[in-house]
Parts: structure tokens; C-alpha cells; sequence
């Protein structure tokens, strides 16, 4: 009654928040006998957020122990590993405040949170500062700890004195684990002098406190005789203690000591189960569970039987020994093999009899090796094969039955005994003897050892080396299908080596090893595909086989597939597929996969841009003497990209790159050199560097090094040399070192004088668009030097100069001008166009002056507004004065002026009188327009015969209209007599000049028989070339051709696009009708491509696109 009445006084104090009334009902609730772990839990945490340090850290305990059964109470059956994290950092959230409170159970615990990384990040420093503190408050348990952190070397230097030193404080405080680990101190001499008598002290103090590892080790040391006379006895006894409270080491001592017959163990074993344990054999089943060798032996032969194992026991017998012998249990091994052997509880299996005798036999079981002799001699080759292998370990049983078989002629054992002669193992290393035996079996038709003899003198080992020898018995294995002999043979094949080198043989054997799945061959059968060697190139082929090489992890094969990606080669072009390759093989240290992995950081193809990775994977391969990776690397150091910048560095790998032969390397350490970066400035050294580049066609390092000879630096002056460099660097494209070859022989430096050759390499460097060739060039034809004169290809060379900035060459151009030179003057006229003001100034000078072709010139650009302001006037005044003054142009653009009302008011007559004058100086478009006037009757009277007459002269000259008009005139027989032949004749010259009006017509001629042989395929050719030149009329009649198959096989969707191009080119309705008919014609697919087919050509065609 009373204590009702204390605990309502209790709840009534909790509810008036008194924190210590808290605690103490929340520990009834805890721990009383109506358990309420939430009630509890919420008592406590009003406590401990009122800042009580016990309830802290008990609320710390609840947390940190809800996963193993409070979670119940709360409905949590099944814990997360997120809600125990949570938990536990509850738990250690709880602990610091207690424990900052000085709370010494907190901060053991708080230790113990640390030292195991629960709640908090594993940290052994903030263990042993949280050790440190309870154990000063006490805590024996936290003293022991800080022991143990000592002793592993954890949170602080390993100290074994330091680690006895903490186990004796805690040990005095009677901590039973201290005082056993004290003992054990002792008993090893760690951290003080051994001390068997002390180490014993301390275990008895340990073991009277029930410390079971403690009583173990008393059993130990009463077993060996340590520290005390030996007492097989006593050491059962503490054995027995320890093992009744869970000591595993303990009972797997006492169990062994039964399975060997001990009759005391034996006896303990059943006081044990006595006591509260399941029986023996229980005990032996859980050790056995534990994985317990003897324990599973044990309890496999519970049911042995020689003869025959039931049925019903036979898989538990199989089983319990299985597991004993996976564990090297020689009993377990022999009793499982004679299962497999006799089909006792298992199916009969000689392959696995033999595996579990073999076992046995290697641990020096005679039962077992007797029997595999047995199985031996009745012929069974895998118990041959196993016997070969102990002899080759050393079993001299096992090597003298071999050799007695192979002395016998048994073929296997020939070769297997060649086989120990090889490698050395169970005799004496002897190629010789090897070689002799391996012949043997060959002879008797053994599939391996015609392989293995390929081998012997592939690599002239037991006979002289031999190429021939080994083709020869790499064949005979890869006909009887050794995989590994095609593979070698392929080589040979591909290689040349003791066999004529074929492609195609070495393909065909690659294949046949591929087939099998060997993976080397499934890889150069690859590469054959990819390089075309052998078999035609077949990338899609390639793909298939690095495929199948990569699934075995194949490196080289992971990078070339990597590069098939990153070509697009037999699969889609994937970068992010190339660097997911390329990254496997680079991962399997595979340099030149580094070295595109690299590749593909520093360019950003297939990831994102890095140039710290592209250094990082460069630095790889350059470390496996990747020469093109060392040269990369030396540049990233050389720019600073993805490292910071560092000269010597550069230099360093540009070196080792150059060392290997790397042509780039060597011409940029060269230049290193000449610019002292990284290194000191040494023009010899660059001179070095630049020779053995420019030896290996480096066509830069060829054109300084003739720079280098043609000044003298780091070598002696001599021009022969320059010229010669200068030379090879020229052939190869360079094009200042064209010009300066140029130059050479324009001054004979070097080299014969010789302008021919000179202006050669002028052109060669000029046509690359080198400046100052382009100028020395033009006055080589200016001054007629090494060239016919040519007043024309100078000032284009000029010009080109110019526009490059070349001043001299516009101050060349304005001296052609002055001596009157109209292609001078056009190139002024371009220039000014173009806005130069001294060029338009120069031309406006001259023609003020009087000048023609400058007045000619000067009309055209107020005409066109090109470099002033557009003004058709002004352009008509100065026509006018040239034309005045005879200039065949200046008269026909006047003409054109009158002709189209430009600047002056539209008139025919003095369009046509200008026209004349232009045409009787025999200027093509004048006597075009002149013929058009005729044919018009504008400016005079209609003339048929005289428009012939204009358009012939015209079109003699090549003036594609007037040779259309003049087509048209036979056609129709208007000025001159009917011919179509002639009409024909001349619509294909205008045609062959792209004019799409005599392209139709030339169609129209060959499709109706008109003055040509009719020809469809003709027909359609033309009038193909009229329509894509927009032309709608063309256009139509290409869709009905196709539509008909008239000129080529029926082609309804491209008769359906024409037909749509002609409609949107504006020939109206027909071409829709007849767009509209094809489509019918047209499945809803085949209509889909013939309109986008129609679509695109619109865009292409159309005139009105």
C-alpha cells in the first residue's frame, strides 16, 4: 500500500516537474514489473532536457539499445540501417550532454560510441579523450579500454608498457577482462618481462570472477606446462569452465580432444551438455555450423557405413563431409573419395574420386595414394593426369610410376613426363629430355604436344632455334585443333616467320581460334577485319570480334573498340561509347588506351572538358614509355593546361619522348632550345634536335633547319645546306619555305641562278596565299623573268598581294595603270570597290585627266556604287567621255544606259547606235544586244537577217545568249533557212555553258526526234540540268519522264517530286494534277519519302525558293 501511495506521490512530483521525480519513475517504468519503455522514455527526456545528467544518459542507453528489442515495444519489428544510424547518433547526442556534465557512464559510453564509429564518425582520438575522462572518475571498464587502445596502436602510438599500465589500474579495481588481459601480458611478455607465475596470478584472480577467456587461457597454460607442470587434468577443467560460458576456443579444444579419443574430453563434453548445454552431438553441431573441420567430420561419420550409407543418411553424411574436407580434412577427404569411388550415398564419379584422393594423397595419406596408383594402372587418364601433377610437386612414388608408363610407351605419360622435363618440376630441368619425350607422344598422334614442341623451337629451347621447325609443328597441332597452335600459326602467318608471310592464311587461322574462344586470336582476328589484312576490311566484322575479345576483359581490344566508336567505324559514331572503352582498357594499364582516354579529356569528346584528367591519363601512359603520351604531356606542361606551366617539365618528357625517336618531340625540344624555355638557350642543341626531326620528314623542323644554315645559327653559315633543307620542307607543302627557295634561286644563294625555278616556287607558295610570293610572283610576270610577261596574271598576283596587305603591290598596280593597262585599272577598280580611298582617288584623277579605260572604270562604279555613291547620271557623263573617245565598253554600257532609261531618258535608237559602235569593235554582249534590237525592232526597223547575223558574230565569242537566240532562229527558220541540226548544234554550246533555256530546249530536241537522234536518257539528262536550275517547264517534264519511265526505269516518287517542284516554281495547275495523280500511285510510306524527297528539292530547286 505504502508503495502505491509513494509512487502517486512520485507521479504527482513528476508532474510538478521535479527532474529527480522524473528520473526515478521513468526508471519503474523502465525496469519495474508493468514495463512501459514509452513512458519511460518521455520521463526521461523531461529530465534530460531540464539538463539532468542521469536521465541524459540513460535516454542515451534507450537509443543506443532500441535496435535490439525497445524497437519491439514501439511497433518497430523490423529495423532499417537508417533508423539504427538514427539511433545511434540519438544516443550519442544524449551521451555528450551527460557526459559534458562530467556524467562518468557517459563518457565511457561515449568512448565506446567513438571507438566503434556508432552514431558518430569513427574516430580513436575522441575515444581515448572520452576513456581518459571516465577512467578518471573510476570507471575500471574505461581504463581497461584506454589499455586496449594502447595496445592496437589505436587513437594514439601502440605501447604495450602503456597498455599494462591501464590493465593493472583497472585490474586492481577488480575488472575481471583487465586482469585477464594483464595475465596475457605476462603470459607473452608484452609491454613488461614474461612472467609465467604472474600471468598465472592474474588469469586465477580473472577466472574466479568467472572471466571465461581467462579460465581458457588457465586451460592453456595447464595444458602446454607453462608457467607450471603440466596437468592435462586441470587444463580440462578451466577448459570446461570457460566452455560453459560460450568460450568457443575452449569448446573446440575440448571437442578435439574427444574426436581424438580422449576419454576425459569426452566425459567434460557430456558434463558440459549436462549442465545446461544440448547434448554432445548438439555441440559438435554448432561447432560444425561454426565450420569446425573435425566437428563436420564428426558428425558425417556418425552414419558412416563401409558398405552402404542409407539412403535416407547418405546426403547428411555427404554433406558433413564435403565441408570438413573443403577444409583440408585429411579423414573427411579419403572417407568422401571412397564415396565417389564405390557410389556409396552418391552417384560413382572417378573425376571427383580422384579429386578428394588427390587432396588426401598431398597431405601425405598413403590410402590415398595407393588408390589412385590403383586407378592408374586400369588406364584412367585423369588419375594420370593428377599423378603426373604430384610427381611434379615432388612425390617420388608418383615420378617413378610415370616414367616406368612412358619407358612403356604410353603416350599421355610420355607427355606428361616431357612435361616435367619442361618446367623442371619432380626432375631436373632438361629442354632436351622435354623435347625428346614431347616427340614421342607426338609420334603416337597427342593433340598437345605437337603444340608444345612449336614451342621448343619457337623459343630454342632443348634444340636450336627454328622458325621452320616450329611452323612446321605449330600446324600439326592446329590441324588436330589445338587452339592454341592456330592462334601461333596465324602469328606465324602474319609475321613471315619460318612460313612465307599470307594474310589470309593467318586470317583463316585466327578464325579457327577465335571459334574455340581464344581470346588473343578473337583480338588479332579482330584487327584483320579493321585493317583489311588478309580479308576484306570489314568494320561491322571488327565490332563482333572485339566484342567477344572484350567480354574476357581483353585491353587492346577494349581500346580498339573504343576507337571504332570514336570513329563511328561498323557502329554509330558514340564519343561517350569510345571514353567508356577506352577507360576499361586504361584501367587495365593499357598505355595507348591511356593515351586517347587522355585524348578525349583534353579535346571534350564524349565528357566534359578536363585538362587535369587529360594530365592525369597522359601521365600514365607517358610513364609506360608511351611516346606520343610523353609528347603530350610535355605540352600541357609547356601551356600550363591542366598543370601549372613548368618549362623543365616540358623539357623533361619532351626528352624522353624524343630518346624513343617521337618526330614532334624531337622538333619541339628543339624549339625549347631556341627560346631557352625550361632549359638553357642553346642554338646548337635546338640545331641537334631540328636534324634529327627534319631526318624523319618533319617538314617544320626541314624549313628551320634551313633557316638555321642560311643564318648560321648553332651550326657553321652554308647556303648549299639551306637550300637543300628549304628544299625538302617545299616538296612536302611548307610555304615560306617555297618563297625562301624562291628566293634562293632568284639570287643564285646556294644554288644555281635560275628565274624559271624561282618563279616555280613563287607560284607553288603564292597558290597557298604567301603573301610576298604572291607580290614576288607578280614581278617575276611584270618583268617577264622566269615567265612569258603577262600583264594580266601580274596584276591578279598584285592584287592578291594587296588584299593581303601588301603595299608594294597596289603602288605596282597604279604603275601598270598609268601606262594603261585595263587590267591594272580593273584590279584599282576591285580595290576601290572595296573601299580603298587612294585607289578611287586614282582612278578619278585619271579619268578627269583623260583617261578612257579610268573613265570607263570610273562610270561602272557610279553605276553599280561601288566605292562612291550610286549615281546613274554621273555613270552616264562619264560612259559618255570614254565612249567618245572609242572605248569598246564604256559604248556598250552607254548603250545599256539608253537601252533600260538609265540616267537619261529611255531611247532605242541611241541605245542601238551605241550598240553598234561597241559590236563593230567585236565586244559579244553589244553585238548580242544589237541582234535582240533587230529581232525587236526597238531603235530600228525589225530585221530578222541582221538579228541572225549579230547573234552569230556573238555567239562565235562564245556569249551563251546570243548562242541560245541563235538556236532559237533555226528552230523557227526566222533570218536564216529552217535547221534543226543547226538549232541542236548551237543550244548546246549555250548549254554546255549552263544556260538553263537552251538546256530545256536541248531536251525538247532529243525527246522528239528534232535535229538529234531521239534519246530519252539524253532528254531526261537536260531537262534535269534545266530543273535544277528552277526552271518550272523543265521541271515537269523530268516528272513526266520519270513518271512513265522514259530514260531510265519508272520512278513515281521523283516523278511526284518534280511535279510538286514545278507547281511551287509557278507552271500552275497541270503540275499539281499530274503531282496529285502520282501520289495515288504511291503507298502511304513510299508518299511519305516522295514528299520529303519533294521537300528538299523545293528548298534545292524551286524558283521561287
Amino acid at each position: 500500500m505504502q508503495v502505491n501511495i509513494d509512487l502517486e506521490q512520485l507521479e504527482l512530483d513528476a508532474d510538478l516537474g521535479c527532474i529527480s521525480a522524473q528520473f526515478a519513475l521513468g526508471e519503474i517504468y523502465e525496469n519495474g514489473p508493468e514495463r512501459n519503455y514509452e513512458k519511460a522514455n518521455d520521463l526521461y527526456r523531461n529530465a534530460a532536457l531540464n539538463g539532468y545528467a542521469d536521465a541524459q544518459f540513460r535516454l542515451g542507453q534507450m537509443h543506443e539499445l532500441w535496435h535490439s528489442g525497445m524497437g519491439f515495444y514501439f511497433g518497430k519489428m523490423v529495423m532499417q540501417a537508417d533508423d539504427i544510424k538514427r539511433e545511434y547518433e540519438q544516443a550519442v547526442a544524449w551521451y555528450h550532454k551527460a557526459a559534458d556534465q562530467g556524467h562518468a557512464d557517459a563518457q565511457y559510453a561515449l568512448g565506446r560510441m567513438y571507438s566503434l564509429g556508432q552514431g558518430v564518425s569513427q574516430d580513436d582520438e575522441q575515444a581515448v579523450a572520452w576513456y581518459r575522462k571516465a577512467a578518471g572518475q573510476g570507471i575500471a571498464g574505461a581504463q581497461f579500454e584506454i589499455g586496449e587502445m594502447y595496445k592496437h596502436g589505436r587513437g594514439g602510438a601502440q605501447s604495450d608498457e602503456q597498455a599494462v599500465a591501464c590493465y593493472r589500474e583497472a585490474a586492481t579495481q577488480g575488472y575481471a577482462k583487465a586482469m585477464s588481459a594483464l595475465g596475457e601480458m605476462y603470459e607473452l611478455g608484452q609491454g613488461v618481462a614474461q612472467d609465467n607465475d604472474q600471468a598465472m596470478t592474474w588469469y586465477i584472480e580473472a577466472a574466479k570472477r568467472e572471466n571465461a577467456k581467462a579460465q581458457y587461457r588457465l586451460g592453456q597454460m595447464y595444458s602446454l606446462g607453462h608457467g607450471l607442470k603440466q596437468d592435462a587434468h586441470e587444463a580440462l577443467a578451466w577448459f570446461c569452465k570457460a566452455a560453459m560460458q560460450g568460450n568457443a576456443d575452449a569448446l573446440e579444444v575440448i571437442v578435439k580432444m574427444a574426436t581424438q579419443g580422449d576419454i576425459h574430453a569426452f566425459s567434460a563434453l557430456c558434463n558440459i551438455a549436462k549442465n545446461g548445454h544440448k547434448g554432445a552431438h548438439e555441440i559438435i553441431t554448432v561447432m560444425a555450423e561454426q565450420g569446425h573441420a573435425e566437428a563436420q567430420y564428426v558428425r558425417g561419420m556418425m552414419y558412416w557405413d563401409n558398405r552402404s550409407i542409407q539412403n535416407s543418411r547418405a546426403q547428411w553424411v555427404f554433406n558433413w563431409l564435403l565441408k570438413a574436407a573443403s577444409q583440408g580434412h585429411v579423414h573427411a577427404q579419403l572417407r568422401l573419395a571412397e564415396m565417389y569411388f564405390r557410389g556409396n550415398g552418391v552417384e560413382e564419379n572417378d573425376e571427383q574420386a580422384i579429386f578428394w584422393y588427390r587432396k588426401a594423397a598431398e597431405q601425405g595419406n598413403a590410402m590415398a595414394f595407393n588408390a589412385i596408383d590403383k586407378m592408374v594402372k586400369q588406364g584412367n587418364t585423369h588419375a594420370l593426369n593428377i599423378l603426373s601433377e604430384m610427381a611434379k610437386a615432388g612425390n617420388d612414388g608418383a615420378q617413378k610410376i610415370i616414367i616406368e608408363m612412358a619407358e612403356q610407351g604410353h603416350m599421355e605419360a610420355q607427355f606428361q613426363l616431357g612435361g616435367m622435363y619442361a618446367t623442371g618440376q619432380g626432375v631436373a630441368l632438361d629442354f632436351q629430355q622435354a623435347v625428346t619425350w614431347y616427340s614421342k607422344a607426338a609420334e603416337q598422334g597427342h593433340v598437345e604436344a605437337p603444340f608444345l614442341l612449336g614451342w621448343m623451337y619457337d623459343t630454342g629451347r632443348g634444340v636450336a632455334q627454328d622458325d621452320r621447325q616450329a611452323a612446321a609443328w605449330y600446324h600439326e597441332a592446329a590441324e588436330r585443333g589445338h587452339v592454341k597452335a592456330q592462334f601461333k600459326l596465324g602469328m606465324m602467318y602474319t609475321n613471315g616467320r619460318g612460313i612465307a608471310q599470307n594474310h589470309t592464311l593467318a586470317w583463316a587461322w585466327y578464325r579457327k581460334a577465335a571459334e574455340q574462344g581464344h581470346v588473343e586470336a578473337q583480338y588479332y582476328l579482330a584487327r584483320m577485319y579493321d585493317e583489311g589484312k588478309g580479308v576484306n576490311r570489314d568494320y561491322k566484322q571488327a565490332v563482333v570480334w572485339y566484342h567477344k575479345a572484350v567480354e574476357h576483359g581483353h585491353a587492346g581490344a577494349q581500346n580498339n573498340l573504343g576507337v571504332m566508336y570514336a570513329n563511328g567505324q561498323g557502329v554509330a559514331q558514340d564519343d561517350t561509347q569510345a571514353v567508356a572503352w577506352y577507360r576499361k582498357a586504361a584501367e587495365q594499364d593499357h598505355a595507348e588506351a591511356q593515351y586517347n582516354l587522355a585524348g578525349m579529356y583534353a579535346n571534350g569528346e564524349g565528357v566534359a572538358q578536363d585538362h587535369e584528367q587529360a594530365v592525369a591519363w597522359y601521365s600514365k601512359a607517358a610513364k609506360q614509355d608511351h611516346a606520343e603520351a610523353q609528347c603530350d604531356l610535355a605540352r600541357m606542361y609547356s601551356e600550363g593546361r591542366g598543370v601549372a606551366q613548368d618549362g623543365q617539365q616540358a623539357v623533361t618528357w619532351y626528352s624522353k619522348a624524343a630518346e624513343q625517336g617521337h618526330v614532334e618531340a624531337r622538333f619541339l625540344l628543339g624549339t625549347m632550345y631556341t627560346y631557352g624555355r625550361g632549359i638553357a638557350q642553346n642554338d646548337k642543341e635546338a640545331a641537334v634536335w631540328y636534324h634529327k626531326a627534319a631526318e624523319r620528314a618533319h617538314v617544320e623542323a626541314q624549313f628551320l633547319l634551313g633557316g638555321i644554315y642560311a643564318t648560321g645559327r648553332g651550326v657553321a653559315q652554308d647556303d648549299k645546306q639551306a637550300a637543300a633543307w628549304y628544299r625538302k620542307a617545299a616538296e612536302k607543302g611548307h610555304a615560306e619555305a617555297r618563297f625562301l627557295l624562291g628566293t634562293m634561286y632568284s639570287y643564285g644563294r646556294g644554288i644555281a641562278q635560275n628565274d624559271k625555278q624561282a618563279a616555280a616556287w613563287y607560284r607553288k607558295a603564292a597558290e597557298q596565299g604567301h603573301v610576298e610570293a604572291q607580290y614576288h610572283l607578280a614581278r617575276m610576270y611584270d618583268d617577264g623573268r622566269g615567265v612569258v610577261q603577262n600583264d594580266k596574271k601580274a596584276v591578279v598576283w598584285y592584287h592578291k598581294a594587296f588584299e593581303q596587305g601588301n603595299a608594294n603591290a597596289l603602288d605596282a598596280i597604279y604603275k601598270m595603270v598609268k601606262q594603261g593597262n585595263t587590267h591594272a585599272l580593273n584590279a584599282l577598280g576591285e580595290i576601290a570597290k572595296n573601299g580603298h580611298d587612294g585607289a578611287r582617288e586614282i582612278i578619278i584623277e585619271m579619268a578627269e585627266q583623260g583617261a578612257a579605260m579610268a573613265q570607263a572604270k570610273l562610270g561602272w562604279m557610279y553605276n553599280e556604287g561601288q566605292g562612291v555613291e550610286q549615281d546613274d547620271a554621273l555613270a552616264v557623263v562619264w560612259y559618255r567621255k570614254a565612249a567618245e573617245q572609242g572605248h569598246a565598253i564604256a559604248q556598250y554600257n552607254l548603250g545599256m544606259m539608253y537601252d533600260e532609261g538609265q540616267g537619261v531618258p529611255q531611247n532605242y535608237a541611241q541605245a542601238a547606235a551605241w550598240y553598234r559602235k561597241a559590236a563593230e569593235q567585236g565586244d559579244a554582249d553589244a553585238q548580242f544586244n544589237l541582234g535582240v534590237m533587230y529581232d525587236e525592232g526597238q531603235g530600228m526597223p525589225q530585221d530578222d537577217a541582221q538579228a541572225v547575223a549579230w547573234y552569230r558574230k556573238a555567239a562565235e565569242q562564245g556569249n551563251a545568249s546570243a548562242q541560245y537566240n541563235l538556236g532559237v532562229s533555226y528552230d523557227n527558220g526566222r533570218g536564216v533557212a529552217q535547221d534543226y541540226t543547226q538549232a541542236v548544234a548551237w543550244y548546246r554550246k549555250a548549254a554546255e555553258q549552263g544556260y538553263a533555256d537552251a538546256q530545256y530546249n536541248l531536251g525538247v530536241s532529243y525527246a522528239n526526234d528534232q535535229g538529234v537522234a531521239q534519246d530519252d536518257a539524253q532528254a531526261l539528262a537536260w531537262y534535269r540540268k534545266a530543273a535544277e536550275q528552277g526552271y518550272a517547264e523543265a521541271q515537269f517534264n523530268l516528272g513526266v519522264m520519270y513518271d512513265h519511265g522514259q530514260g531510265g526505269p519508272q520512278d513515281v516518287k521523283q516523278a511526284y517530286a518534280w511535279f510538286s517542284v514545278s507547281a511551287a516554281s509557278g507552271y500552275g495547275n497541270k503540275a499539281a494534277e499530274y503531282r496529285d495523280r502520282a501520289a495515288k500511285q504511291l503507298t502511304p510510306a513510299a508518299l511519305a519519302e516522295a514528299q520529303a524527297l519533294a521537300d528538299r528539292y523545293i528548298q534545292q530547286h524551286s524558283s521561287q525558293s
